[in-house]
């Protein structure tokens, strides 16, 4: 039978308009940190995965996978409207995000 086989996948996916949720902290004494949800973030993922099965005989077989991926931010965040628990804007924010990673 067959001995060795390989996949290679390659792969570059633009994310545009993604949501980005982030925690805020309040900048006056007293007052409740709350969670910001972003709108008009975009991402760039791309990298490439490998795959493979080696069978040297009917009871020995070995497997294995790499994956590595280079996944970023493409765009900063610019006058982003942070709302209170009552849809009231309390601020604005800007977060410089583009180029870093999508994990950091």
């Amino acid at each position: 039978g067959e001995k060795f086989a390989a996949n290679v996948n390659l792969y570059r996916t633009q994310w545009n308009d993604r949501t980005f949720t982030r925690g805020i902290r309040a900048t006056q004494p007293g007052a409740e940190d709350f969670t910001a949800n972003l709108l008009g973030v975009n991402a760039l993922h791309q990298g490439i995965e490998f795959d493979f099965t080696y069978k040297p005989s009917d009871k020995l077989n070995f497997s294995g996978m790499l994956s590595l991926g280079d996944w970023k931010w493409d765009n900063d965040l610019e006058n982003v409207g942070i709302f209170d628990e009552n849809q009231q804007q309390v601020s604005t924010i800007y977060l410089p995000i583009q180029g870093l990673r999508v994990s950091d």
